[in-house]
C-alpha cells in the first residue's frame, strides 16, 4: 500500500510503499520510482527502492526481479503465464 507522490506521463511515478500488517515494512514506509526512458523500439525502467531495512533489501531486489522480468514478457507481447508465486501463495 501506498501513495503517489509525483506522476509525470511517460517519464516517472514516485510513490510510496508498505505491506498492510507489516512492522518492518509498514505502508508508506518506504519509496518507489519508476523512470521511463525510450531507447530503440521500446522502453528501459529503472526502479529505485529507498528507504528499506538493510534486512528486506535481498527479498524485495528478488520479488522486483521477478514481477519485472514477467511485466517486460508481456509488455513484449508475450504471455508469463500463470504467476507461480501466486499459486504457491494460495496453498
Amino acid at each position: 500500500m501506498g501513495e503517489y507522490k509525483e506522476i509525470i506521463p511517460n517519464e516517472k511515478i514516485v510513490m510510496t510503499w508498505g505491506w498492510e500488517k507489516s512492522k518492518v515494512v509498514p505502508p508508506g514506509s518506504s519509496t518507489l520510482e519508476f523512470t521511463f526512458t525510450a531507447k530503440d523500439k521500446g522502453t528501459v525502467l529503472l526502479l529505485t527502492h529507498y528507504d528499506l531495512p538493510v534486512e528486506e533489501v535481498a527479498s524485495h531486489t528478488e520479488s522486483w526481479m521477478h514481477y519485472t522480468t514477467r511485466l517486460q514478457t508481456l509488455a513484449e507481447g508475450g504471455d508469463p503465464g500463470i504467476d507461480p508465486w501466486s499459486v504457491k501463495a494460495m496453498h
